[in-house]
C-alpha cells in the first residue's frame, strides 16, 4: 500500500487524516509539522518540517497532503512542493461526490459529504470541507477554502485565498474576487469586486483584508 505524508497536524491535518484513512490506499501515514511541540495525534509519528529535506519526501512518500488551514501559508506550501516535483494528489473521500466531468487541482481535498458538480473547476490547494457543495460549471480559484455546509450556486466563481465559512451561500451566477471572507451564514447575492470581511444577509463589507 502507500505512504502518505500529511503536512499540518493541527485539526485540519486531523480532517485529511480520516480522509485518507476512508480512502483505504495508505498503509503508512505520518505527519509533519513545523511547532516546537506539536499536539500528539494518538498513533501517529509526526516528523519535524523543518528538518524535512524534499529529496527524503520523495524517496520516502508516495504522496503529500498539505493540511495547512491558514488559505494563505497552505497555498504557499502548495506550489512550493509543485515547484519541485512532489506529487501532490487531489484527496477526496469516498462518502463524497466529485462528477466525472468536474477537476479537483493537485493538493486539494474535498471531505466526507461534499459535492462538486458537473463541470465544476476546482484549484490546487483548495479545502471542499464537510457538505460543501461546489455546483456546476463553478470556479474555485487556488487556495479557496469552502467550510462546512457552504454553497456556491451554479455558475459561480471564487477567487484565489478566499474563505467561505460555514453554512454561507453564494447566489447563482456570481463571481467573488481573490481574498475574500464570507461570514458565517452569509449570503452573496451581487458580484463582490473588492477583496475583505463580507457578513450578513444579504453580505456587507465590514473589514479590510480577509481574515485567513
Amino acid at each position: 500500500m502507500r505512504s502518505l505524508l500529511i503536512i499540518g497536524s493541527g485539526g485540519h491535518g486531523r480532517s485529511v487524516l480520516d480522509c485518507a484513512l476512508a480512502t483505504g490506499e495508505y498503509g503508512e501515514i505520518v505527519f509533519a509539522s513545523n511547532e516546537d511541540e506539536p499536539t500528539p495525534v494518538p498513533g501517529y509519528e509526526i516528523l519535524d518540517e523543518r528538518k524535512l529535506a524534499l529529496s527524503g519526501i520523495r524517496d520516502r512518500f508516495d504522496a503529500v497532503a498539505v493540511a495547512i488551514g491558514d488559505n494563505r501559508a497552505r497555498l504557499l506550501k502548495t506550489r512550493a512542493l509543485l515547484a519541485c516535483g512532489i506529487s501532490l494528489l487531489p484527496l477526496v473521500h469516498p462518502r463524497a461526490y466529485v462528477s466525472p466531468l468536474a477537476s479537483v487541482g493537485a493538493g486539494s481535498v474535498v471531505l466526507a459529504g461534499a459535492v462538486v458538480n458537473a463541470f465544476a473547476e476546482v484549484g490546487a490547494g483548495c479545502i471542499v470541507n464537510t457538505c460543501a457543495v461546489v455546483e456546476h460549471e463553478c470556479r474555485l480559484g487556488d487556495g479557496v477554502h469552502l467550510s462546512p455546509g457552504a454553497i456556491v450556486a451554479g455558475g459561480s466563481s471564487v477567487g484565489e485565498g478566499s474563505w467561505l465559512c460555514a453554512n454561507s451561500v453564494v447566489s447563482d451566477h456570481v463571481g467573488i474576487c481573490p481574498r475574500v471572507t464570507v461570514g458565517a451564514g452569509g449570503c452573496v447575492i451581487h458580484d463582490i469586486s473588492e477583496p475583505g470581511v463580507y457578513v450578513g444577509v444579504p453580505v456587507r463589507k465590514v473589514g479590510g483584508l480577509c481574515a485567513e
